[in-house]
């Protein structure tokens, strides 16, 4: 009896010894939009952006499963890039939902408020602990990273939701990663002053779903990726990736990674190797 109590404890055992955290970012699959969700080793986590022009139901199938199975059920950070649906659509969900906490919501500071960037200021408000505006120089500082707003300025002056977009350099050890949200090639070359001092990088979030309009020569040069990610949706009405945009990125060397073609695009560091992968 003693035996058969002991081996039925066993499953419990492994479910209950938590694994060591480690760094992870994960572009999530979420069709036409954005979502990338961050851990940093001491367990800080950020979600940057999560949403979809053709996944209505992105959060309950997509969003709060991924989170759960990660054992999260606080996160640290959200950070908006800017208000277009297909990347708000599930925060807005998760800001309705009381499975997962929020506690600090951060949104680009900007003069170009319109009733989508109000209408979210006011959920996040009732919803999140503490809500706040990110501008470039704000810092988030883990014990092992950090993540770094380059853009907007304070009170960006624009006409267009993806021109404020915000803009995140994020550093762990060796490895760095820039975040561009939906920049056009305007911003691109307005930042490269801010994104000289961490050149090259290692993965580069390609900006605006792979339009033609982002991307541009001058600032892939610069910039200088190893890896380039590309989230869009299959056969997406866009054309997203532009074939300009996949030449420009190939001419600079960076080898591309699609959530189209490949999934959710996992990447983790094991004893400073970089390893990204696919996953549906």
């Amino acid at each position: 009896h003693r035996l058969k109590t002991l081996l039925a404890l066993i499953p419990l055992i492994f479910i209950l010894i938590k694994p060591r955290p480690h760094f992870e970012m994960d572009f999530l699959d979420v069709g036409q939009g954005d979502g990338i969700f961050i851990r940093m080793e001491d367990g800080t986590t950020i979600l940057v952006d999560s949403g979809s022009t053709d996944n209505s139901r992105l959060y309950e199938y997509t969003l709060e499963p991924f989170l759960l199975s990660r054992g999260v059920d606080e996160l640290d950070y959200v950070i908006v890039t800017h208000c277009d649906n297909d990347h708000i659509s599930a925060l807005k969900a998760l800001l309705n939902e009381s499975v997962i906490h929020v506690t600090n919501f951060c949104m680009p500071s900007t003069t170009c408020i319109d009733d989508a960037y109000e209408d979210l200021w006011e959920l996040a408000s009732e919803s999140a602990s503490n809500i706040m505006e990110i501008y470039a120089g704000m810092r988030i500082q883990t014990a092992d990273g950090t993540v770094t707003c380059i853009h907007p300025s304070y009170q960006y002056k624009c006409d267009d939701r993806n021109d404020y977009s915000t803009t995140l350099v994020v550093q762990y050890g060796e490895f760095t990663a820039l975040l561009t949200g939906d920049i056009s090639s305007e911003q691109e070359k307005e930042i490269l002053p801010y994104v000289q001092p961490y050149v090259p990088f290692d993965l580069l979030k390609a900006a605006h779903h792979g339009s033609k309009y982002s991307s541009c020569t001058e600032f892939l040069d610069e910039v200088s990726p190893l890896a380039c990610i590309i989230s869009c949706g299959i056969d997406n009405s866009y054309g997203h990736p532009h074939t300009e945009t996949m030449d420009r990125i190939n001419a600079a060397g960076s080898e591309i990674y699609r959530t189209d073609e490949i999934g959710a695009v996992l990447v983790n560091l094991r004893d400073g190797k970089v390893n990204i992968n696919g996953y549906r």
